[in-house]
């Protein structure tokens, strides 16, 4: 694997012994790295235009130094792989370093709705066997780690059950009561970043109904992984200490066929000798609020 690695950085310490965080990038096979979700097919079709028209790949896929699993970049992979490229850019971690935080996307479900059919409504699949679980006050629950529906105006919560070993089929069946709901009485779908109860409270004042999916593990992640199957469509969100931007992977470098991998690699690696490298705090916002650092590849510059 490191002899694939063509650039690395070492990352400035964050507190006072804590040792330097690694990225490692380079050119990866496509067939050799692994999906953890599924994609969502209209993001696909926009995201595929957007690549076609720009000539480039803008950002590496963030994927597991050990295991191949591709942890933030599904839909960017599944672009490249659908429209026949043989490689892609890669920034490597390693995902059992703690500094690699893995967190959640919650449903949040907006719009105009009775409170009284919507009950009925969950009560209704609970009874058919598509959700398992019960109502609790809200004062009572502790936290969110396992999950829940929180319904606006409504002072129960709605806590799943289900067996540890069958997490991905919860989720499966969470989200399709998700679409049902959606389309019974016409709300509409967000996902946003887990938070804590307190918060999820506050925003019931903006939406009907909030879906907390449950936590789920590293090892269930790579697990799922290797074992050729996937979660649904934004189960994980992913936070790495710092992540590379803009480095700009030529798309005529990542159809090459007939060019051996070290050899794009030593490519590549000249290519980023010519770019001005940036290191930016938390917070920026380049179409989404980035919570990690970022470290920005700008613009070409002559060697002196």
């Amino acid at each position: 694997m490191m002899s694939k690695i063509v650039y690395s950085l070492d990352l400035i310490r964050k507190r006072e012994g804590e040792p330097d965080f690694h990225l490692y990038v380079g050119i990866a096979p496509i067939s050799d790295l692994k999906p953890h979700e599924e994609i969502i097919e209209d993001y696909l079709e926009k995201l595929s235009s957007t690549i076609k028209k720009c000539k480039f790949l803008k950002n590496p896929i963030i994927v597991d130094l050990n295991s191949n699993v591709i942890l933030d970049g599904m839909h960017r992979w599944h672009a490249l792989k659908r429209m026949g490229f043989k490689y892609i850019g890669v920034c490597y971690v390693d995902y059992k370093d703690p500094r690699v935080k893995l967190r959640r996307w919650f449903r949040f479900l907006k719009g105009n709705v009775d409170i009284d059919l919507l009950i009925k409504e969950l009560k209704k699949l609970m009874k058919q066997g598509v959700l398992e679980g019960e109502w609790i006050k809200v004062a009572e629950v502790k936290g969110l780690e396992k999950g829940g529906i929180m319904i606006s105006g409504y002072g129960e919560m709605f806590l799943p059950e289900f067996d540890e070993r069958e997490k991905l089929l919860h989720y499966r069946s969470l989200d399709s009561v998700i679409e049902h709901l959606s389309k019974k009485f016409g709300l509409k779908l967000e996902y946003r970043p887990d938070v804590d109860l307190p918060v999820a409270q506050q925003l019931l004042k903006e939406y009907s109904v909030i879906v907390a999916t449950p936590a789920l593990s590293k090892n269930e992640v790579v697990e799922t992984a290797l074992a050729g199957l996937v979660y649904p469509p934004k189960t994980t969100r992913h936070e790495v200490p710092a992540r590379p931007m803009f480095m700009n992977f030529p798309l005529s470098l990542l159809r090459k066929m007939d060019m051996d991998l070290p050899t794009l690699n030593e490519y590549l690696k000249k290519l980023l000798r010519y770019k001005n490298v940036l290191y930016i705090h938390s917070g920026l916002e380049i179409e989404r609020e980035y919570r990690e650092d970022i470290i920005l590849f700008w613009e070409s510059r002559w060697s002196q």
